[in-house]
Parts: C-alpha cells; structure tokens; sequence
C-alpha cells in the first residue's frame, strides 16, 4: 500500500480522535461548570482554547505513535479488528500521557483525566481506521467454510 494512502487514511482517523476527545472535554467541562453555576460562555471558550493546543498534541501523537504503528502493523493482523484495535488504541492514547507525566514527577490523579481524554482519541481513531478500512486476510489464512441456513422455503431438487 502507497505510504500516501496510510498517511492520510491514519490523518483522517485521528481527526475523529481528536473531535471525540473534544467532544468528551466540552461535556466533562460543561457538566463541571453547571455544577458550580458558572456562565456557559466560559465552557465554550476555555473548550476552544483546549481545541487548539490539543490538536498540536493530538497530531505529535500522530507523527510519534499512530502513523508508525499504521505503517508497521500487517493489513492482515488480527489487531486490524475491532475487538482488538478499539482498546489496544485507548490503551496506547493512556499510557502515552500517563507514564511519561509520573515518570516526570507529576500526581497520578492529576494526570488521570489527561490521560482518559487521550484514551478516548486513541479509542477513536483505531475504530474509525479498522471500520472505515477492514482487516485483510493473508493469503496463508484459512477461509472459513461456505454454511448454508435450512431454509424452509427453499426448493429441494433433489
């Protein structure tokens, strides 16, 4: 596969990593304000300010971590499905903000919701990718049998 189609194919998806990831902080943020009787033009400015500079984390993650992993994981590989790539992606988009922030010295409570939001953008753009772009099975892989449902309605030539 050209390296241009996964490029962007992996662009594309961590997009809508990005946007669920945004979409969780305007709620997360918009419930906290309600809570404490603040103005809702404060969620949606400080949600605008957390758009920008995620999306320069989001896309540093992108160049460090989604795209290599896109461009060495096979077409064929089983975690090419859903069940697979969805918490393999949300533990990838975790440990990326956790561990390097405690190796850093930071509090584990105040890196955890950090770490959820970039979860939730892993999560994301790995089942965005393998939905919109399905696993290929390997040429070496057994194809499952042809079953055939007893149909009643069915004719018998026999």
């Amino acid at each position: 596969m050209r390296i241009y189609t996964v490029m962007s194919r992996s662009l594309i998806a961590m997009f809508w990593g990005w946007l669920a990831c945004n979409a969780a902080f305007f709620l997360c943020e918009l419930c906290f304000e309600l809570f404490h009787g603040s103005l809702l033009i404060v969620t949606v400015f400080f949600t605008a300010y957390a758009m920008l500079y995620s999306s320069v984390a989001v896309l540093a993650a992108w160049l460090v971590i989604f795209l290599p992993t896109d461009l060495l994981v096979k077409e064929s590989s089983i975690l090419r499905s859903p069940e697979w790539a969805g918490p393999c992606g949300g533990l990838a988009g975790f440990l990326s903000i956790f561990l390097p922030l405690v190796i850093l010295g930071a509090p584990y409570l105040g890196t955890l919701p950090l770490a959820l939001l970039a979860s939730v953008c892993g999560f994301t753009a790995s089942l965005y990718l393998v939905k919109h772009h399905p696993r290929v099975p390997s040429p070496e892989e057994p194809v499952p049998p042809i079953t055939i449902k007893n149909d009643e309605n069915a004719h018998s030539f026999l």
